[in-house]
């Protein structure tokens, strides 16, 4: 009798001890586990950003750009031909600047004794290292540089206008704002494929013998001053596209000249070109503390032909992709340039606007 007492107890305490270990944990639970399943059974996120799934080989070539591939034969060196009318020089800098912009490495640039061609050795962003040929073929890349014409101009004759609108291609006008006749500005509406540029006097050696020297920004102006005069020359000629250097040798040389006159041209947001030929100009340097672009270009001088001033700068755009030619408005230079764009589709030169040339070389 005592035995099944004990017996009974015990089969008590299992219940009691299987309702405690298993149906009171159910009945007060919280549902928590469900609430976490949900962040584990989530999906990972994922960049969605759309990456340019085009082989970095492939985009390199294109920058560069590559017209044809030659496979590799006996040596081990693949060919990339690239179009006549750009230097073998300027498609190397075009390689060297997108393969740094993307983290890769020039490794080896070799002339060889082949002409037109190099051996150009590079690791690409993923650590490949290639070894390839860059060779010029006879066939020229269509646009491959681009020159730009523009004339200095005092005055407009009947026949000038007429050269002018004939001419087949677009072109920059350098005038200089004070002292034109209400003639000019009127002559000028009657141009097509025109761009205007401000042609400035500034303070030059021998400026007290000029016409212009009452007008021209000198060293002994104030910053008011000579804000007053570059707001004057742009309300007389409010389209023009940029400034360009009248004389000023002597003026391109102080730099505190250049920062009072540089500010309101960057207000307009437009371009500024010395045509002094100063080795001394501190256009460059003073040029970096403004929003804006500025470049230093040669004009025609008397001392050589006009035959050759545009021969060295078509000359000039095949070697570096771009040219500027700067020529006095007369009846020989018209003449000069009729043919010219027949002479630029030989070699792959486009004619464009002087601004998009001085837009290239930001």
């Amino acid at each position: 009798m005592r035995k099944l007492r004990h017996l009974i107890i015990f089969l008590s305490l299992v219940t009691v001890l299987l309702f405690v270990g298993y149906v009171v944990p159910h009945f007060f639970a919280v549902p928590q586990i469900s609430f976490l399943s949900q962040f584990q059974s989530s999906p990972e996120v994922t960049d969605t950003i759309p990456k340019d799934t085009l082989p970095y080989i492939d985009q390199l070539k294109n920058s560069i750009p590559v017209i044809k591939v030659i496979p590799a034969r006996k040596s081990n060196r693949e060919v990339w031909m690239v179009g006549k009318g750009i230097s073998l020089p300027n498609y190397l800098l075009r390689a060297q600047k997108h393969l740094e912009k993307q983290q890769g490495r020039v490794l080896r640039m070799e002339e060889l004794s082949k002409p037109n061609a190099v051996n150009f050795d590079f690791r690409t962003p993923d650590g490949d290292t290639l070894q390839i040929e860059l060779r010029i073929s006879e066939i020229f890349l269509d646009s491959a540089s681009q020159i730009a014409v523009a004339f200095m101009v005092d005055t407009l004759t009947l026949a000038s206008l007429d050269a002018l609108n004939k001419l087949p291609f677009n072109y920059a006008l350098l005038i200089t704002p004070f002292q034109a006749p209400p003639s000019l500005f009127y002559d000028l509406d009657r141009l097509k494929n025109k761009e205007l540029v401000i042609w400035l006097p500034m303070e030059s050696y021998s400026l007290q013998e000029n016409r212009l020297a009452q007008d021209a920004i000198c060293i002994h102006h104030t910053e008011k001053a000579i804000e007053e005069k570059i707001e004057n020359a742009f309300s007389r000629i409010p389209n023009a596209v940029g400034v360009a250097t009248r004389m000023g040798q002597r003026a391109v040389e102080h730099r505190n000249l250049l920062n009072a006159l540089f500010k309101p041209i960057s207000e307009h947001q437009r371009w500024f070109l010395d045509l002094t030929q100063n080795r001394y100009s501190k256009v460059p340097e003073a040029c970096k503390n403004f929003s804006m672009t500025c470049k230093q270009i040669a004009p025609y001088a008397t001392k050589v032909s006009l035959e050759k001033y545009i021969s060295d700068g078509l000359w000039s755009a095949t070697r570096t992709g771009s040219a500027v030619l700067v020529l006095p408005l007369t009846e020989e230079s018209l003449g000069v340039v009729k043919d010219l764009k027949e002479k630029t589709s030989v070699q792959g030169t486009e004619i464009v606007n002087l601004s998009n040339v001085i837009a290239a070389g930001e």
